[in-house]
């Protein structure tokens, strides 16, 4: 399915995966595909500050922060917070299409599942972007490299030369990884769009954010650590609103 000019889209930014430098590249492409009615980046917290730049660009061209906290070594909360929002876009919106802009396959399930129900996926992502997440797209259009200057995610440092037969079972290893997260990606995106049903539909009722955490593991097999993500999106999607103080939670209507 291909969009045009009028079509509304929703930009979706990987910011742990994406220099902030591209942002002026990423909606001169965008813009093309059609009107960009939501704006989002997502990221860990640090992603935000006023030393990495995307708190500057977010400002400069109406992002949307999604900055998320992990609670969990080594979960990526903020993909999981991307795959909710794509998946809700998915099936409560009147959107022709959604852009994900990332070089990460991680999202190539989430690519393939949207093309599914019936919206156009557009994947923005640098040269070293993977294959599979190219053609799970219905267009993928190649950024620049970033600019040198760009404040990055620091290299990391050399390992040491690892023996025969370590890289094969690094990348076995690797692909499981990466098959396991999706599912858990999907699962969790399929838990969202029967909360957000139920709660504006008075099937599920809760009083504060307490009641929630407890409901959202229990009835909905949300991850523990996916639980906050998870509020933290119903409240920037305008589905509930939480008090910072009480923990209160009133339905948005």
């Amino acid at each position: 399915m291909e969009t045009t000019s009028e079509t509304r889209l929703a930009l979706l930014i990987d910011a742990d995966n994406i220099s902030p430098s591209l942002t002026g590249e990423i909606f001169k492409m965008a813009s093309k595909l059609g009107i960009l009615e939501t704006r989002k980046a997502y990221g860990m917290n640090d992603r935000f500050s006023s030393e990495s730049g995307w708190s500057k660009v977010c400002r400069e061209y109406n992002v949307c922060q999604v900055p998320q906290k992990s609670n969990v070594a080594g979960k990526n909360v903020a993909d999981i917070a991307l795959v909710i929002d794509a998946m809700d876009f998915l099936h409560n919106s009147s959107y022709g299409g959604i852009c994900i802009v990332s070089s990460d396959s991680d999202f190539t399930a989430l690519a393939k599942r949207i093309c599914e129900g019936g919206k156009a996926v557009y994947g923005m992502g640098e040269q070293k972007t993977p294959k599979s997440f190219r053609d799970a797209c219905t267009k993928f259009l190649k950024l620049p490299q970033p600019h040198k200057k760009s404040v990055d995610k620091p290299k990391a440092l050399s390992s040491p030369k690892c023996r025969r037969g370590d890289a094969k079972r690094g990348m076995t290893k690797t692909k499981s990884t990466v098959a396991a997260r999706d599912e858990v990606a999907a699962d969790v995106g399929k838990a969202f769009k029967d909360v957000v049903a139920d709660l504006r539909s008075g099937r599920l009722q809760v009083l504060d954010k307490k009641a929630l955490c407890t409901r959202l593991k229990v009835s909905y097999n949300v991850p523990a650590q996916d639980i906050d993500p998870f509020i933290n999106t119903l409240q920037c999607q305008r589905v509930i609103k939480v008090d910072s103080k009480t923990g209160k939670i009133t339905l948005v209507k």
